[in-house]
């Protein structure tokens, strides 16, 4: 028997995930309204109201993603989780190019939580850190290119940097004191070959540097290999 609970980033495990929500579509199309609910048995209760929004503007398309959540505890576990997180994606695209602004404030007793190893849909989830500690703030600025209108098809890339202050110490740990802050800096390259026998095999570069006053100094590189084919 290889089942096991369903972990939480805040600790506390359930073997039970309830969720229900919908999105309805207006505007054209070009507006998402949301409301999802979602309970880890036992551990926490969590509501999000998400509204995303692209406009086309000239040759520019200007997008917004914006989620709120409200997460309370469940049942009768120990833990004590009032907390509510804000988040706001910004990003404005032409051509080959994309900008984009993070915004996100992580606004309770405990860290943001969420189910373990996977991606909460905040703003400031990036290769390594997540930002989601007790009361920081962080934000974003990030700038991808694709090539293929360069006149180089398949090859894409980023660089993002994230900075979180306002870490509330003591929520971490009861040792410590006062308030900290974190910072990362990724950058991404991707390459997919368009002819020939390796057709849409793509491999892929991760950097990631990370610095915090909660974790120890990270610096990672990823090679990712990826061959994407279609089945008949």
């Amino acid at each position: 028997d290889n089942r096991q609970d369903i972990g939480a980033t805040v600790g506390g495990s359930s073997d039970r995930f309830n969720y229900l929500g919908g999105a309805y579509k207006f505007n054209a199309n070009n507006t998402t309204l949301g409301l999802w609910r979602g309970e880890l048995q036992d551990v926490y209760g969590q509501t999000l109201l998400n509204l995303i929004h692209s406009q086309p503007v000239g040759d520019w398309r200007l997008g917004a993603n914006l989620a709120w959540f409200d997460t309370r505890d469940d049942g009768s576990q120990p833990l004590d989780i009032d907390h509510k997180m804000k988040s706001l994606m910004l990003s404005a695209a032409t051509g080959a190019h994309t900008f984009r602004l993070g915004w996100q404030h992580s606004d309770g007793n405990t860290a943001f939580p969420y189910l373990s190893q996977n991606n909460p849909y905040v703003a400031n989830y990036v290769q390594i850190l997540d930002f989601a500690r007790p009361d920081e703030k962080s934000w974003q600025a990030r700038y991808d290119i694709d090539f293929a209108t360069l006149g180089v098809p398949g090859l894409r890339a980023f660089t993002r940097y994230v900075r979180g202050s306002n870490i509330d110490m003591a929520a971490i740990n009861p040792a410590w004191s006062g308030t900290g802050k974190e910072w990362e800096r990724d950058i991404d390259v991707t390459y997919t070959i368009q002819t020939g026998a390796l057709r849409n095999l793509s491999v892929q570069w991760r950097n990631a540097m990370v610095r915090s006053d909660a974790i120890r100094d990270i610096d990672e590189n990823r090679l990712i290999l990826a061959y994407t084919f279609t089945l008949r």
